[in-house]
């Protein structure tokens, strides 16, 4: 069983590494802003009722 969690492991390790690094390819630092801020927005708007941070979050998803 530990083999086997240790092997699945390994792979899923390799490959979310390789997707990773694609990403990180693809995606300006502009882009990497949006990200940031849309994700921000989406927990302040959710966790402290924001509508200015729900609207950020719908604008960086568009």
């Amino acid at each position: 069983m530990r083999r086997r969690l240790k092997r699945l492991w390994r792979r899923n390790r390799r490959q979310i590494l390789r997707v990773w690094s694609r990403i990180s390819r693809t995606i300006t630092p502009t882009g990497w802003f949006v990200l940031f801020a849309t994700a921000l927005a989406t927990v302040l708007g959710a966790t402290l009722h924001w509508v200015e941070a729900w609207f950020v979050s719908v604008v960086g998803r568009c």
